[in-house]
């Protein structure tokens, strides 16, 4: 998706006419520390953010509108709640049956220590 170029027209402090948050990539850390108007950017909010020239590749979930400056990406990421379920369920009954047979070699070996006491 194509977006504005801001060029220089941003600033560090957020003021009455420069309020939205510009993403950006910078040598320590991906940034959201420019501030351009409103009008006119292509918004984003609720996307993961990727910066794409940077010395610390992290992904950020921002849950906020911002627009980008420069060098980073912001995707969309739509969960797939019907298959995480599926995941969730199956993985539920794997600790479900972990937990029977950690319970059974427990009292397996309860009955075995006390029958050998007697």
């Amino acid at each position: 998706m194509r977006t504005n170029t801001w060029e220089n027209k941003c600033l560090t402090q957020r003021n009455a006419d420069y309020t939205l948050p510009c993403l950006t990539s910078s040598f320590n850390n991906q940034e959201l520390h420019y501030y351009v108007p409103g009008n006119g950017a292509t918004l984003f909010k609720n996307v993961i953010s990727i910066p794409s020239n940077s010395e610390v590749y992290r992904v950020y979930f921002q849950s906020q509108e911002f627009t980008v400056l420069s060098d980073a990406h912001a995707i969309r990421w739509k969960p797939y709640y019907d298959k995480m379920e599926t995941i969730i369920s199956a993985i539920h009954k794997l600790v479900v049956e972990e937990v029977a047979l950690y319970t059974d070699r427990k009292s397996k070996a309860m009955r075995k220590a006390k029958s050998s006491n007697n």
